[in-house]
């Protein structure tokens, strides 16, 4: 068997034409099957435009793409923020000088170590 070397962008159309349908993708049908079910015409009319077909797929796929990359990039932006302000809290408690208390002085307050 002879592994092909395969760039991202194949990658991923060959996960969306052929992944499962569960998760939004076509599950390997036919393109003419795809575009019927995009447009709601019939398969038939999809065979004699194949052309139009490929392309009306190919704009579904940049826009589940586009959608995606948008998705990932709002959840890294999330967690970049939520890094950096739990980050910023920690350096305040560490920088806090634990005071060392005791029953005796604990109507005097914490006395600072």
């Amino acid at each position: 068997m002879i592994l092909e070397v395969m760039s991202p962008r194949e990658i991923a159309r060959q996960i969306y034409f052929r992944g499962p349908k569960l998760l939004g993708f076509w599950n390997g049908i036919q393109s003419q099957d795809a575009c019927s079910e995009l447009t709601k015409v019939p398969s038939s009319v999809w065979v004699a435009q194949h052309e139009a077909c490929a392309d009306l797929l190919d704009r579904e796929f940049v826009a589940y793409g586009i959608g995606f990359g948008l998705a990932l990039g709002l959840f890294f932006t999330y967690k970049l923020t939520n890094f950096c302000i739990w980050s910023s809290y920690l350096r305040q408690i560490k920088s806090i000088v634990p005071c060392q208390c005791s029953i005796e002085s604990a109507t005097d307050g914490c006395k600072k170590k």
